[in-house]
């Protein structure tokens, strides 16, 4: 695929980072852990040139972990917890909560893997945390420090069942917390686009299964989602370009929402989401429409968007390249042309001869035989084209 393809070109931890960070969005996670695995190959051989270089290291390993869960292999996302969790960069910084989503993630794993005791320790610096940041998620970190806790106590297996009506319970608090905030605001969104989608950023944290509602349609999207009992229409309209509607798809997560479109065409970059052109007339977006509700997806683990741009620049760098190849020069572009062509493919002595002929003889000369150039001196022997003579800037003659 594409993206395998780039991967050949790696040449920075930053691009082998992003490059990941798409691969997971893909859900390729196999490759994606490869991609992470040479970023921290690149950093390990020679950081001296890299900023913050444990700032990506920590993120490697920590998003290396949210890709084994989704593997299924939880004692290597222990690992990759682990290790994160040891790099945590004393300069620069990293983003408000990262560090504490990461303890929390690895008590999870922890507590699935019965170290209830572990599990505890890392819910607990999870919540100093999210206090010190003065965050809502304190409360649910304190609540899975409880479970571990009562889990430790009782010392029996059978009392894991309170821990499942915790769990249960869990949600509300954060419930009551969002009920107390002032009114709602729409939720806002950003979209970036690779050679086969377009993914719509919707910025809403926490969003619960049946607040969402998603249509699809060949060229047409519809997104509601439901706050604190106000419905809001976040976006709706015609698409740029057709969508394969049953390729689309709804992914939430925990601090953001993914609506990823399908494109028809691949590798072709949309200017924009929407078409300036009016929905009149289009019947195409009545037929293939598919619904979809949050509640058929999965949550994953939060990560770093990579693009920081909405444009394909490879894309468009082989439409240039395209366009040049068909342009038939005429004239003296043909002859440059030619001239170009001639030494882009020569070797070493044929560049310093034509190098050398036409610097020294004032452009009158273009040869490519090094062995009559080397030993000849333009300056001196050189002749004025025929009908023309030799003058200094001043206007004296040569």
């Amino acid at each position: 695929m594409e993206m395998m393809d780039a991967a050949d070109q790696i040449q920075t931890p930053e691009l082998s980072l992003a490059l990941g960070d798409s691969l997971f969005v893909e859900e390729e996670y196999t490759e994606a852990l490869n991609t992470y695995a040479i970023g921290l190959t690149l950093l390990s051989s020679d950081n001296r040139g890299v900023d913050n270089s444990k700032i990506i290291q920590f993120r490697c390993h920590s998003h290396k972990a949210a890709a084994h869960l989704k593997l299924g292999q939880p004692n290597e996302a222990l690992e990759e917890f682990e290790a994160a969790l040891s790099l945590i960069p004393t300069e620069g910084s990293l983003r408000l909560g990262e560090t504490e989503r990461v303890y929390y993630q690895q008590g999870q794993v922890l507590m699935d893997l019965n170290r209830h005791e572990r599990a505890k320790d890392s819910f607990n610096k999870a919540k100093q945390l999210a206090e010190l940041n003065q965050r809502d998620t304190a409360e649910k970190y304190m609540l899975c420090s409880k479970k571990c806790s009562d889990v430790i106590d009782a010392g029996n297996k059978e009392d894991v069942l309170i821990v499942e009506e915790l769990d249960k319970k869990a949600p509300k608090i954060s419930d009551n917390i969002e009920e107390k905030k002032s009114v709602p605001t729409m939720p806002k969104y950003q979209y970036y686009q690779s050679d086969k989608f377009m993914t719509i950023s919707i910025l809403e944290s926490n969003v619960k299964p049946g607040q969402m509602n998603v249509t699809f349609r060949t060229k047409h999207l519809t997104v509601t989602m439901s706050k604190q009992g106000q419905d809001f229409t976040v976006v709706c309209g015609k698409l740029y370009d057709k969508v394969i509607v049953d390729r689309c798809k709804v992914v939430c997560k925990e601090d953001k929402v993914l609506v990823k479109l399908r494109k028809l065409e691949t590798n072709y970059e949309w200017q924009e989401l929407f078409s300036k052109k009016s929905l009149n007339g289009d019947s195409d977006d009545e037929m293939d429409d598919k619904t979809m509700s949050s509640s058929n997806n999965t949550n994953s683990a939060p990560k770093t968007r990579p693009y920081a741009s909405h444009r394909d620049w490879n894309a468009i760098e082989r439409d240039l390249k395209q366009k040049e190849k068909k342009e038939k020069p005429e004239g003296e572009q043909a002859m440059n042309a030619l001239f170009e062509q001639i030494y882009a493919s020569a070797d070493e002595d044929t560049k310093r001869a034509m190098i050398k002929s036409y610097q020294t003889s004032g452009g009158t000369v273009l040869s490519t035989n090094w062995d009559e150039v080397k030993g000849k001196d333009y300056e001196k022997e050189r002749e004025a084209p025929k009908g023309m003579e030799w003058k200094t800037w001043e206007g004296d003659k040569a």
